[in-house]
């Protein structure tokens, strides 16, 4: 039976939802606990230099965060569009609310395809993925 589905996610889970009737229904849950990692343990290579002008000495190290964590968002992301386009291919998806933070919302609807981008309903750009469960329970039944 198709369902509206709503995706709760930020970079590290995602809490995927089925609605009918009104009734809210989790029905999985996914980690990415590689987002959940420091920098050094996402980059193998060293960090770059930077020199700037009138140094005589060395530079300085820069870190590239966001770089490598972004990575592994897009990955996730990849990941939460696969589990997706599995409910789409067996007939289980009507329509689809997403709900992330904007950079991570980004991510995701670079990965959907155009199947899935048909299906989208509403997106909404907040980190609920930290608040309490019957918080986060009333606000998404708010967006029905």
């Amino acid at each position: 039976m198709k369902s509206r589905w709503i995706v709760v996610a930020d970079r590290t889970q995602a809490h995927v939802f089925s609605e009918n009737k009104g009734e809210l229904t989790e029905h999985s849950g996914l980690l990415h606990s590689q987002s959940r990692l420091q920098d050094r343990e996402l980059e193998n290579d060293k960090q770059g230099r930077a020199s700037f002008a009138g140094e005589s000495l060395g530079g300085h190290g820069y870190a590239a965060h966001s770089d490598a964590h972004d990575r592994e968002a897009e990955i996730f992301a990849k990941e939460i569009v696969t589990h997706l386009h599995d409910l789409e291919k067996h007939n289980q998806l009507a329509s689809l609310i997403l709900v992330a933070e904007p950079r991570m919302l980004g991510f995701i609807e670079t990965a959907l395809p155009k199947s899935l981008q048909a299906c989208l309903q509403s997106t909404v750009r907040k980190d609920l993925c930290h608040i309490p469960r019957a918080e986060l329970l009333l606000k998404l039944k708010e967006l029905l």
